[in-house]
Formats: C-alpha cells, structure tokens, sequence
C-alpha cells in the first residue's frame, strides 16, 4: 500500500519523467479493459454453470466498464452477451431487444460484429415464429377442449330437444310454429357440435312438417 502511495505521489509532483499523463491514461484504460475482459468471463463461467442472474449481474458490471471507458463496440458487445442469457433461458422476445441495441451500436461504429449479430436476429426470428405457431396451435388446442366442454354442459338442454324431435309427429295433427323452431334449432346444433344423428333426426323432422 505504501508503495502504491508513494508511486501516486511522485506522479502528482512529477517524480518521474518517464510517466507523461497520456501513459498513466494508457495504463487506466489498460486496468479498465482488464477489468472489462475478467468480468465478461467470469460472466461465461456462471452462465455454463446455468447461474443466469449472476451471469447477467456480471455483464451489467462490464457494461458499465465499458461505458467509463466510452468504448461503444464494448458496451455493444456486453449487451449481445446479455441476449445470449436470456436466449438460453427462452426470454427470446427480451434476447432481442437486447441483440437489435447491440445491433444499432454496432452499426454506428461500423464494427465487423455486426455481421455476425445479424446472422444470429435472423436466427432468433426463427425461432420466434416456431414458438409463435406453437403457442397458437396450443390455443387452437385449447378450444377445442373447451368446446368439448360446453357439449357436455348443453346436453340436458339438446337431450330436451331430442325429446320433442322425436315427438315431432305431433305436430301434424296439432300445428305449433314454437315447435317448428326448437325443432330447427334442434337441428342448428347439431349440426355445429358434429351430432350426427341428432342432425338427421332433426332434419327428417323438418321435411315432414314443411
């Protein structure tokens, strides 16, 4: 400590001609980038080992590394990092934002990692749309189940219209336009639920009281 000390002091008073300002510039920004690089792998150490939140904890520390140094293809590459984790843990709509900010810096400072991370948002899309489909084949499958459902929570009231389906005879000798209508109603549901004989029933029904 004491050394470290008397070294800050001869800088400060110019003990050393051989230490300019611009090389004790050099050397921080040295100390920074070491800083920079041990965070980003301590970050990959975590991130094998499926510790996503310190893994992320430790990017956001190179991050801001990166940032006191004003170095943007840092910073760009510490949040392409970033969506790397979430990606790993299927946060694929949080991966993106996180590869499109990355993205948009790299192309302000022209880096050669743009090409790459346009390849992988190309990815990522994909893989995107797939979950998109089957998130909407899951909801398809949703209700149609919920469809079965409701069949079985209307068949007192189709079971009733069965009944007067059958009893449709009764209709030639005592005309009654309400029966008419159940009995074509009989007949709509049946036809929308997939119940066949119901549906023929109702139908044979129909064609004798027209």
């Amino acid at each position: 400590m004491i050394f470290t000390v008397i070294g800050i002091f001869d800088f400060l008073t110019g003990g050393d001609e051989g230490d300019s300002l611009e090389k004790q510039l050099r050397k921080l920004e040295d100390i920074l980038e070491e800083e920079f690089n041990t965070l980003v792998t301590i970050a990959g150490y975590y991130a094998d080992m499926g510790e996503s939140q310190e893994a992320l904890d430790y990017l956001e520390r190179a991050y801001r590394v990166a940032s006191e140094m004003n170095d943007e293809e840092l910073m760009a590459f510490a949040l392409d990092s970033m969506g790397d984790v979430y990606l790993s843990n299927r946060k694929v709509k949080t991966a993106m934002e996180y590869f499109r900010e990355a993205l948009r810096i790299y192309t302000s400072v022209n880096s050669p990692l743009k090409m790459d991370l346009r390849e992988k948002i190309k990815e990522v899309e994909k893989i995107q749309e797939a979950m998109d489909i089957a998130s909407i084949s899951r909801l398809q499958e949703e209700v149609e189940e919920g469809v079965e459902v409701d069949v079985k929570a209307i068949e007192p009231f189709l079971d009733r219209l069965v009944g007067e389906v059958d009893s449709a005879g009764l209709y030639s000798s005592h005309p009654d336009k309400d029966a008419a209508s159940r009995i074509r109603e009989a007949y709509q549901i049946a036809r929308d639920i997939g119940d066949t004989p119901t549906e023929a029933s109702s139908s044979c029904s129909l064609q004798h009281i027209q």
